[in-house]
């Protein structure tokens, strides 16, 4: 049961990614020369998101592993909560710091939301559920794989940011916003990292 339901969730996800991406091309948003035949000089194009890239490659494989791993333990109305804060910080993510963000991009320009950007919130809400899950409601995780987990999901949120940095200094002209210098950036990496920390040493 526990790999069914793994498997159904990992190529789900995997799909929310592919179909974002696929969006992102139909909106002639995916590649910076699409951006610009459609007339925008400056933008943030799917291609170099990195955070779209890490999803697919190690963030829907690894919330196929927890759900194999320790699914078990994970009742029907802790699935539910999870749901539910799942998609309210999706939302609110995707509301208040994407859709925000002074430069269009694949995910939403002119204050709307794009249909890559609707998947993406549906992905990050099953992500955010499932994390939570993790570090919520299991017990009995080993060591390694707390520590493993942690680590990933501590370097995930710096890879779109890596992407948007070689993004400005190859192509200032078209992306000229240098992430790492953006102080509340930094802060929302703390954050994420305090937030890791403080459940690592709860669970250890």
């Amino acid at each position: 049961m526990e790999l069914t339901l793994a498997i159904a969730v990992g190529v789900s996800m995997e799909l929310l990614v592919i179909g974002g991406a696929l969006a992102a091309y139909t909106d002639r948003f995916f590649f910076v020369s699409q951006m610009k035949e459609r007339g925008i000089a400056q933008g943030f194009p799917f291609v170099i998101h990195g955070g779209m890239w890490s999803d697919f490659f190690i963030i829907s494989p690894l919330a196929a592993f927890l759900i194999y791993s320790y699914a078990t333990q994970w009742t029907v109305a802790e699935w539910i909560t999870a749901g539910v804060v799942g998609v309210i910080v999706s939302l609110l993510l995707h509301f208040l710091v994407y859709i925000k963000g002074e430069l269009p991009g694949s995910h939403g320009y002119d204050g709307k939301t794009t249909v890559a950007g609707w998947l993406h919130i549906i992905y990050t809400a099953v992500a955010l559920a499932v994390l939570a899950l993790f570090y919520f409601s299991t017990a009995g995780i080993r060591h390694n794989v707390l520590g493993i987990v942690s680590v990933i999901l501590a370097l995930h949120p710096s890879i779109p940011l890596i992407g948007q940095a070689l993004a400005n200094k190859y192509g200032p002209d078209w992306f000229p916003e240098n992430p790492f210098k953006i102080p509340g950036i930094w802060l929302a990496l703390v954050v994420i990292w305090l937030f890791i920390v403080w459940r690592c040493l709860a669970l250890w």
